[in-house]
């Protein structure tokens, strides 16, 4: 499978995820652990999600930034809609051809996520949405 469906699938299983919570969820921290909330989680990915877009664009690192706030990464509409956006931007640019190591690194972000993300799904009781639960293995 080549750089452009790993990143595409990573992107889609985050995408499920975010679309499988519940708004009350997204403010919810781990029970028994110190960690921020479930929602701060897509924060950091839609973050990076568009931080290395625009270093790609630039063929530099130009900084993290995230397009939403708190607020934003509780609302799951809101969420997913930026998660979605700024999928289908790399798409557009991993079908363009160039981004390489930008790339590379989206890719290691987001399924470094994934583990995150399983032990908030676990420790919160939430569902796993079916490809998510499918990819990993989980029962």
């Amino acid at each position: 499978m080549e750089l452009t469906e790993r990143v595409s699938r990573a992107l889609a299983l985050t995408d499920a995820l975010a679309r499988a919570v519940p708004e009350d969820a997204l403010a919810s921290k781990l029970p028994s652990a110190k960690s921020n909330a479930l929602g701060d989680q897509f924060w950091c990915i839609l973050g990076a999600r568009e931080s290395y877009l625009r270093a790609a664009e630039a063929s530099k690192w130009v900084g993290f930034g995230c397009s939403l706030d708190a607020d934003g990464t509780r609302q799951p509409a809101t969420l997913v809609a930026a998660l979605e956006a700024a999928g289908a931007k790399w798409r557009a640019v991993l079908q363009a051809g160039a981004p390489g190591d930008f790339a590379l690194d989206l890719l290691e972000h987001e399924i470094q996520h994934h583990g995150q993300l399983i032990r908030y799904f676990y420790a919160l009781e939430l569902a796993f949405p079916k490809e998510f639960s499918d990819r990993y293995a989980l029962g």
